[in-house]
């Protein structure tokens, strides 16, 4: 990432933050443009979700507005029209959520 997009990157999390608990996840590409997803959840649903994709430097997150309001365990049941790696991004940024925070605990309160 450029100067740029790490400070893009970082206002993201800060206002994401806000929301409730953060998730993110990354995917690089080799040959393909590389993904990173962030999660916001707060009471075991998507309180917001963004995405970042590709190689430009004038790439920058944008809202995923099918993924909000969706239950935590729902996100890996569906497909919801990603790519492999936007899908493999969304695997990892749960699994960062379900690692780093407690379903019971700060998922629920945010």
């Amino acid at each position: 990432m450029t100067y740029f997009q790490v400070k893009h990157y970082q206002s993201r999390i800060r206002e994401l933050r806000k929301k409730g608990a953060i998730g993110i996840g990354t995917v690089k590409g080799k040959l393909r443009a590389g993904v990173i997803i962030i999660l916001a959840v707060k009471n075991e649903h998507v309180a917001d979700a963004e995405i970042m994709k590709g190689y430009s430097v004038f790439a920058r997150f944008k809202r995923i507005p099918g993924l909000v309001g969706k239950r935590v365990n729902e996100l890996l049941e569906n497909n919801f029209n990603l790519s492999k790696a936007e899908k493999k991004a969304l695997e990892i940024a749960v699994k960062t959520l379900t690692e780093n925070h407690s379903l019971e605990g700060e998922l629920q309160n945010g």
